[in-house]
């Protein structure tokens, strides 16, 4: 039995360049044994930046049609030494959901999902 390693590649790229890099991807998956998912990420925070102002990332990630809600924090209140955090849930749709148990947890009290609106990092 051969094992493939797994190997997970992550680009950022400008819409100028994504046809450039499209086929570039395109042109390594027609030449050998390459598998590929679609994944999409996109971040979240209120018109005022109240999450990044409180150290807090938003993001849902969409991976072959699932939705997976992710918090980052960089420090972690009430923790000694000071750590960061990392929570994620998977949600209906692709929309976040401050409600959320895990990943919501960890967002500031009643925030709303109305308050909310996609930013590019």
């Amino acid at each position: 039995m051969t094992f493939m390693p797994d190997v997970k590649l992550e680009l950022a790229s400008t819409q100028h360049e994504m046809p450039h890099l499209k086929q570039s991807l395109l042109k390594m998956h027609s030449d050998g044994h390459v598998t590929c998912s679609k994944s999409f990420d996109t971040y979240y925070d209120t018109a005022d930046d109240k999450l990044r102002r409180e150290g807090l990332v938003l993001l849902v990630s969409e991976r072959d049609h699932d939705y997976i809600q992710k918090v980052s924090a960089t420090e972690v209140r009430g923790m000694t030494p000071p750590m960061a955090g990392h929570w994620e849930d998977v949600i209906e749709g692709d929309l976040p959901n401050p409600r959320a148990p895990n990943s919501g947890a960890h967002l500031p009290i009643g925030l709303d999902h109305a308050e909310l609106a996609d930013r590019h990092r």
